[in-house]
């Protein structure tokens, strides 16, 4: 017989992930990866999100239910020549019970769903068992005790899940369907929002409608439309016209919280990695926002429609936050949308386009001002265009202008501050000075030997003993005399003057003893000692291009890192050579552009392909492109760091920014299931397709006496089978890594990415 192995691009078994986790100072720099129809999502409108057991991922829809393995969507829609499938397709609920079954309300009904076999179960309620159309369910909550509790029109319901049957109802005057939102406490009370808010206490079996304290400013016409329970079990409520309601237990009442919005449709309780609690809300302006309890701030995710990771500026309908990976899942009007912190790990930032930006308007470096005592203020040069000052906590971005210096106007090749809070701009024939205290401008202009219209600043940095220094393109080394407040040549030498008769410095480094490192364009590597002004030029076997260097930096460590054309060194502090790397040994470029070092001695660089960061303890490797959440795979514009370790990657009108030390290395692979199983292109019954371990809880009835093996018999005829493998990983699942073997058929497992099909060859 002649069998092959077919895997989908879905993963199947997992060899080695390299996930991470970045975890962002301030929710308002998220990040968000969108799906929609385009991805196959049964409707854009999200109504419920919940995760199972299983780790698939389920999301209510006005038009069908929706399971989501990372990489597709199964959709569920009602069928009405079959009993196994949903009551209707548009979606009210999607609830986890404790026994791992998924409980769906729907607008004709409710039923449960073992997302193990995807047996579907009617769940009969009795306002249900007459013909009007009047079958909408309420979401469902499971109490302390794990019983169900919803609502129908006009009457609450307690439901065992054991036996699927009604054991208490309560019948209601009025409409308590909660549309809006349904959740229960910890003291098992029943919160129900549908334009009001009611409380049901399941102990006394009483309802009460909440009208608000202050008479003046009624709750019940602000039109509650969210509820929810914060971490220190306090309940707040989020309304149509009014903003945000807190409960107050002393009132048994709620009161209203002064913040500027109106609109909060749904509220989410969550902590900054500080230990901050906050709400993400579904409302403002724009549909999201963060509230702050504390200080009452209110921040919006404004759009940028020249970013496709931006909030889609729709309203927020739900949130679902993963509790196991502390992944956000945002269900909007018009799509569901991820914050996915290990998938989109950069901070991103867009500069405000104005008519006088042309095609270089390039961000070539960003400083933190240390003269900030709130550490929100930053100072970003764009080449091409000038200085801008961004507000890190509110994200704005305003161009500075000073009216006659040319620093806040023209072309900027590279940006820093100095100790003393001054800000220095490199540019074409100037350097700019401005001092954040005073708002002073100054350019110094006319200091050059030869003041051709192209000689350029290219960089700048201030030594341990507060001198300033500056490279160029053509006349070598410059320092600052701050005694006569003027630019003077430091260092120029014929001997290292390439073929152009120019000493052209692109970048420079200073070591532990003082020494400048520098980076000379077609002169090599040089070294030069301010305190006795020796100079000495390195070269290396091999070296293309005459002896360019494009980038250095002198680590901590006291060795040096150059880049050479194709060619990336490690250097002991004498410019011995240690360890040489290319393309063929770790490179993923042939040319860098920007080298620095972070507080744990890792080496980062921008280049023509992926930003790299070298590891000098291991001798590795880690690149991040675009899937990262980077603006682009190709990254030749500045690089640059500030005192406290935080990285800036500068682009066309961009820039990403991080903190290397908050990306972690999360070494937890994810759950692995098979979806489907078909032979000769039929799909193949089997029950046990999905079962990969038996240590995910699932009670499910047709669960009991199953073995962890699987078997699948093959007749005369059935010449290949198919196996479906999801990976149930939600950040960049395109990066697992899968392995399958055959027994008898292979002596070792065979291994592939995620995005290719497998073959296994025919054998008889």
């Amino acid at each position: 017989m002649i069998c092959t192995m077919q895997t989908r691009k879905i993963t199947a078994i997992l060899l080695g992930i390299l996930a991470w986790q970045f975890l962002l100072a301030q929710p308002s720099h998220a990040s968000f990866l969108h799906y929609t129809t385009d991805n196959g999502l049964s409707n854009d409108n999200i109504t419920a999100i919940v995760k199972d057991k299983l780790g698939f991922l389920w999301v209510g829809t006005v038009n069908g239910l929706n399971r989501f393995d990372g990489r597709n969507f199964k959709v569920f829609r009602h069928d009405p020549k079959n009993d196994n499938t949903i009551p209707n397709n548009y979606i009210l609920g999607v609830a986890l019970a404790p026994d791992g079954w998924i409980w769906v309300s729907t607008d004709s009904g409710l039923c449960k769903l073992d997302p193990l076999w995807l047996d579907i179960e009617h769940i009969p309620m009795r306002e249900n068992a007459d013909t009007l159309k009047n079958d909408a369910v309420t979401p469902v909550v499971f109490d302390s005790k794990g019983m169900a509790w919803t609502t129908g029109q006009f009457g609450i319901y307690q439901i065992n899940p054991k036996t699927d049957e009604e054991s208490f109802f309560f019948k209601t005057a009025q409409n308590v369907i909660g549309y809006f939102s349904t959740i229960i406490d910890e003291a098992d009370q029943l919160w129900l929002v549908n334009s009001g808010l009611r409380r049901f206490d399941t102990v006394t079996k009483t309802l009460k409608e909440f009208k608000g304290v202050n008479p003046r400013e009624p709750f019940q016409e602000a039109a509650s439309i969210s509820v929810t329970q914060d971490f220190l079990g306090q309940i707040w409520s989020g309304t149509w016209f009014s903003g945000v309601w807190r409960f107050v237990p002393e009132l048994d009442e709620f009161v209203k919280v002064p913040i500027s919005s109106t609109l909060a449709k749904e509220l989410l309780p969550d902590t900054l990695p500080s230990g901050r609690p906050f709400f993400w809300v579904g409302g403002g302006a724009y549909g999201l926002a963060c509230f702050y309890p504390d200080t009452k701030e209110f921040v919006e995710f404004s759009p940028d429609y020249r970013d496709p990771h931006r909030h889609n500026n729709y309203l927020v309908n739900r949130f679902f936050k993963d509790p196991t990976s502390d992944n956000l899942w945002i269900g909007t009007e018009i799509g569901l949308e991820q914050y996915a912190p290990a998938s989109v790990r950069f901070g991103r930032a867009m500069i405000p386009m104005t008519t006088d930006m042309g095609l270089f308007s390039l961000v070539c470096g960003a400083v933190q001002d240390n003269t900030d005592p709130t550490g929100q203020r930053f100072f970003v040069g764009v080449w091409g265009t000038g200085l801008f000052e961004w507000n890190k906590a509110t994200g704005t971005i305003v161009r500075m202008n000073s009216g006659a210096s040319k620093f806040s106007r023209d072309g900027l090749f590279g940006l820093f501050q100095d100790s003393r809070g001054d800000v220095w701009g490199c540019l074409k024939g100037i350097i700019g000075r401005y001092n954040p205290r005073t708002g002073k401008w100054r350019d110094y202009s006319s200091f050059f030997k030869d003041n051709d219209k192209n000689n350029v600043v290219w960089s700048g940095l201030e030594d341990r003993k507060g001198n300033l220094w500056f490279v160029t393109s053509k006349e070598g080394l410059y320092r600052y005399n701050a005694k006569t407040d003027q630019m003077e040549q430091a260092f120029f030498s014929e001997a290292y003057l390439n073929e152009a008769k120019v000493l052209n410095i692109v970048q420079l480094s200073e070591d532990s003893q003082g020494r400048l490192w520098l980076a000379a364009y077609r002169s090599s590597l040089i070294r030069y000692n301010p305190a006795t002004g020796e100079a000495k030029r390195f070269t290396y076997p091999g070296q293309k291009t005459p002896a360019a260097c494009g980038a250095v930096v002198a680590a901590k460590s006291g060795r040096v890192y150059a880049a050479f054309h194709e060619t990336f060194l490690e250097l002991d502090s004498d410019g011995k050579l240690l360890r040489r790397f290319t393309m063929d040994n770790g490179l993923k470029t042939s040319r860098v552009s920007y080298i620095v070092e972070d507080k744990k001695g890792k080496i980062w660089f921008n280049s023509e392909y992926l930003l790299h960061c070298f590891d000098p303890a291991n001798g590795k490797f880690s690149y991040y492109g675009k899937s990262d959440g980077l603006f682009s795979n190709t990254m030749t514009d500045a690089l640059s760091i500030t005192p406290a370790g935080e990285i800036f990657v500068g682009f066309q009108n961009a820039f990403n920014f991080f903190s290397p030390d908050r990306l972690l290395l999360n070494k937890q692979p994810p759950p692995v299931a098979v979806t489907a199983i078909r032979v000769m292109n039929k799909e193949r019954e089997l029950r046990t397709r999905t079962v990969m371990n038996l240590n995910f809880g699932l009670n499910s009835s047709l669960f009991k006496g199953l073995e962890r093996d699987t078997f699948l018999t093959l007749n005369p005829g059935e010449d290949f089978f198919e196996v479906e493998f999801a990976a149930l990983n939600f950040n960049q699942p395109e990066r697992n890594q899968y392995a399958y073997m055959l027994e008898s058929f292979n002596k070792e497992g065979v291994h592939r990415p995620a995005s290719c099909h497998v073959y296994q060859p025919q054998r008889r």
